[in-house]
């Protein structure tokens, strides 16, 4: 893997933690957004069609293109995918995996318990 792949793999995947605070995650968009190879849609969908800001980009190693897809709102993630090109020689067609997220939230506080008041 290049310099710029790691890079890219460690900001991306500190994304999606409802434990990083809106410092932080600025400074993981300034990373990305600084990274070589990195494309940022504005005007993206995820899967089930909510508004999104992608980030993505294509690896060096595999040529597979992982994506991070932002809610424009609040910063959060919706979704992630990596997609692997279809392999014209043996006729595999193009591979996507992904995870969709429903809801990602944080708090500062500890749940109550119901059973102990």
């Amino acid at each position: 893997m290049s310099d710029d792949d790691l890079l890219f793999d460690q900001a991306y995947d500190m994304l999606w933690s409802p434990m990083v605070g809106p410092d932080l995650r600025s400074a993981l968009f300034h990373v990305l957004a600084s990274t070589p190879g990195v494309v940022v849609n504005t005007h993206a969908t995820d899967s089930v069609g909510r508004p999104a800001v992608e980030i993505s980009r294509v690896s060096t190693v595999a040529g597979d293109t992982l994506a991070v897809f932002e809610n424009p709102a609040t910063a959060r993630v919706l979704e992630e995918t990596d997609t692997f090109p279809a392999n014209k020689s043996t006729g595999e067609a193009r591979t996507v995996y992904g995870d969709l997220y429903l809801s990602i939230t944080r708090t500062n506080t500890l749940p109550v318990n119901p059973y102990h008041g």
